[in-house]
């Protein structure tokens, strides 16, 4: 007897109800057969959804997805552990404001200080150091002159104008 392959739709289907915690066969068989636009008795579907669900290939797959995404979940949360060993001050659920300067740089730091790569943590460390840069270079002596430069045309500008005018 030979055991049929899911199709992508299967496991895309699979895959798409597990993240988003469906469970029930009844709600996951429509994402992952083609009806063909077919509206069934419900009961109907209930049957052959829940065959669908007993079937070899369905169970495999959802408990390698379940296994995936389970082993995912604790990395990550030994991660988040770690980085709060390191840094006392490391919030994961804390919102970070963005677009506050002091923030993101303190935020980026704490993400430096918990990655294992040396690769990333050497980028993110140039990139705070680029940052911090710019947070310098901008408070120069004339904090009270904003400069905006915006695009022109040389048929606006005075010189041009000047220039034209002149032949």
């Amino acid at each position: 007897m030979s055991t049929r392959k899911l199709t992508d739709r299967e496991r895309a289907g699979i895959c798409l109800a597990l993240f988003e915690g469906i469970t029930e066969a009844v709600k996951i068989y429509p994402l992952c057969v083609d009806m063909d636009g077919k509206s069934m008795h419900p009961q109907v579907v209930r049957n052959r959804a829940s065959l669908w669900r007993k079937s070899k290939p369905v169970q495999e797959y959802f408990n390698y997805v379940e296994t995936v995404m389970n082993d995912r979940i604790e990395k990550e949360v030994a991660l988040r552990m770690q980085a709060a060993e390191k840094d006392p001050s490391y919030n994961p659920g804390a919102a970070t404001d963005y677009t506050n300067l002091d923030e993101f740089l303190a935020a980026a730091n704490r993400m430096a200080n918990t990655l294992e790569d040396e690769k990333d943590k050497q980028f993110y460390l140039k990139t705070i150091a680029d940052l911090m840069r710019f947070k310098e270079g901008s408070q120069d002596k004339n904090q009270d002159i904003q400069r905006f430069y915006t695009p022109l045309l040389c048929r606006e500008c005075p010189l041009y104008q000047k220039e034209s005018e002149s032949l």
